[in-house]
């Protein structure tokens, strides 16, 4: 069966048809159906079973995995790489495990030395808070410098050259506490 004979097509009836139609394959040279009692499938062979079939076992060849008989120098180094590779691979798994676990300690007691830490930073808090409140109570005398003497730290000096000083300040506070300004009281 050739082109010719499957689309009923050829050169003679494509000139034919162009002469008389604007569309070529409209005209009476177009395609015409194949015969209906012949089947398409007939050179195709037998059918063959649907079942598991090895692509490749139609090939032939050696084994690529097989050792190869003698030793080369080459192959004893690449041997030896081999297992010093595989004995550092596991060296730095057990050492990574180790500074995990290290890790994991050392978090643990980061974490208990801060809780600590905030469980004494609050009892001291409550502490000062307390005897602030027990002072301020106290202070409340008649010389009212007494209280702002005990607010100012007469210890401090100025930290660099360029702070101001403030000792006279200072020296003025604490003779006002112990020698405080008279008012007239009518």
């Amino acid at each position: 069966m050739d082109m010719d004979d499957m689309m009923s097509f050829n050169a003679t009836s494509a000139e034919n048809a162009t002469a008389n139609d604007a569309n070529a394959f409209s005209g009476s040279g177009g395609y015409a159906p194949p015969v209906a009692h012949v089947d398409p499938f007939a050179a195709a062979g037998p059918p063959v079973s649907a079942g598991y079939a090895d692509a490749f076992s139609g090939m032939s060849g050696a084994e690529s995995t097989a050792a190869p008989k003698e030793m080369t120098p080459l192959r004893e180094w690449e041997i030896q790489h081999e297992q010093d590779l595989e004995e550092s691979a596991q060296k730095e798994c057990r050492d990574k495990e180790e500074r995990r676990q290290s890790a994991a300690e050392a978090l643990n007691i980061f974490q208990q030395e801060r809780v600590e830490g905030n469980v004494k930073r609050r009892s001291m808090n409550r502490a000062d808070e307390e005897t602030a409140q027990k002072t301020k109570e106290a202070i409340v005398r008649e010389n009212p410098w007494e209280r702002v003497a005990d607010l100012i730290d007469s210890s401090a000096r100025p930290v660099d050259a360029e702070a101001h000083d403030t000792s006279r300040m200072r020296s003025l506070l604490i003779q006002l506490k112990s020698d405080p300004v008279r008012t007239h009281t009518a």
